[in-house]
């Protein structure tokens, strides 16, 4: 009931502003726990206003990722530890809605946050020049001409020790993380993209195992070039 009655809204939202998206190049960068997509962005961000800086109206890109939930929350003037649940692919319940209710002026209800954040997604990812790292943004920018959907994995005892030092936590520990972040990622992704999804989704898939950062950044920036995504001008 939710999903239809979200549907509804957004549907007479767009067909009230009749406002024409701009639908600027994005490149998604999804992973499973443990994958470095943080670095591997920030390093394509780098390549790509690097080898642009030269070109001829070439716009700067920007990496986007927990600025969805400081814009969510922006707009709904909350605090983002309120509406992070989200990401979490969690629900508020009842309880939750009523006492949220009493106990402040900025109670937003769980299908007005939701709203919110697709909204802030789907404009984001409409806006262009950006590299999106998770989120669910793919399910946004999946079908666009001017995207680039990658995924980042790799095998699970290969994620575990990459968690395990960098958290410095027990493989039990580590294995339960990743199993965890991931269910969540997958929850939110079909719920963004309103059924269950598989790796066909992606263009491309990297084994983090397999390729240094490196290689993965330069093979992003190729396969984009390649695409046509860097060349797309306003």
């Amino acid at each position: 009931m939710n999903n239809l009655l979200l549907e509804y809204m957004e549907a007479r939202v767009t067909e009230k502003s009749g406002i024409k998206q701009l639908h600027g190049p994005v490149i998604t960068i999804s992973r499973e726990a443990g994958c470095s997509a943080g670095l591997i962005a920030g390093k394509l961000q780098h390549c790509i206003n690097n080898k642009l800086s030269a070109a001829k109206n070439s716009h700067l890109w920007r990496t986007i990722n927990r600025e969805v939930v400081e814009k969510a929350a922006r707009e709904l003037h909350l605090d983002p530890t309120k509406i992070s649940y989200v990401f979490r692919a969690e629900a508020k319940t009842l309880i939750d809605d009523v006492l949220e209710a009493l106990s402040t002026k900025y109670y937003k209800s769980d299908i007005s946050i939701r709203k919110t954040i697709v909204d802030v997604i789907r404009s984001m990812s409409d806006e262009g020049y950006s590299i999106m790292v998770g989120r669910g943004a793919v399910a946004f920018t999946k079908g666009k001409k001017e995207s680039l959907n990658v995924m980042l994995q790799a095998p699970i005892d290969w994620r575990i020790e990459v968690i395990r030092k960098k958290h410095l936590v027990s493989e039990r520990e580590a294995e339960n993380y990743i199993k965890q972040t991931d269910k969540e990622r997958a929850l939110l992704l079909e719920h963004f993209y309103k059924k269950k999804t598989d790796h066909t989704i992606y263009d491309v898939i990297f084994n983090c195992e397999s390729f240094s950062v490196d290689q993965i950044v330069e093979s992003i920036f190729y396969l984009a070039d390649m695409k046509g995504i860097l060349s797309v001008i306003e």
